[in-house]
């Protein structure tokens, strides 16, 4: 970790006491990750690698962190749904396919379809989940009350797959979420 103003007195980039309290210093907004020769190149030469520019870094940093692992923020309901309309198709499609059907049983269709629950359907239905509660400004009542029920579905259906929690009256997928973020009337 590479101070980009130095916590002590007289270090690299360093600017008057008065301009940054000691809490400032030390605080992870002024931190970025440097390997340990990146590290030392930094510090050696401040005039090449001033604050601001460590700062750009530490900003980019995130910024691609956040659009590799973080849930966007969206500026319109189209977006959104372009985000969410691959991962309820792939989950319609394993649904289709394996899903237990009144009357039919096959302990192969069983395993497959807990295996699909497991490495697909609950994963997608997570991210679902995570991009429709960041964007839950673009949602109408209507659509946030579906997003309340589908929330309490992806968390029984995860109880149901990974804790073998069978207990009755599991809330249903809501079928209102097929046709969430789609055009307002």
């Amino acid at each position: 970790m590479a101070h980009i103003i130095p916590a002590s007195k007289g270090g690299p980039r360093d600017i008057p006491h008065d301009q940054l309290s000691a809490h400032d210093r030390a605080h992870h907004e002024n931190v970025v990750l440097l390997c340990a020769n990146c590290h030392t190149i930094v510090d050696k030469d401040p005039g090449t690698f001033p604050a601001e520019l460590m700062r750009d870094w530490k900003q980019d940093r995130k910024a691609l962190l956040e659009q590799t692992l973080g849930t966007p923020k969206y500026a319109n309901r189209q977006r959104a749904r372009e985000h969410i309309t691959p991962l309820l198709e792939q989950n319609e499609v394993i649904h289709r396919r394996y899903a237990p059907r009144p009357g039919v049983f096959s302990n192969a269709t069983a395993e497959r379809w807990h295996r699909h629950m497991v490495a697909t359907v609950i994963p997608n239905n997570r991210a679902i989940l995570r991009v429709l509660e960041r964007n839950q400004d673009l949602l109408t009542s209507e659509e946030r009350e579906t997003l309340a029920l589908f929330s309490l579905h992806v968390r029984e259906l995860a109880y149901r797959h990974f804790l073998n929690d069978w207990t009755a009256g599991a809330t249903r997928f809501p079928e209102r979420l097929t046709s969430i973020l789609g055009p307002e009337q």
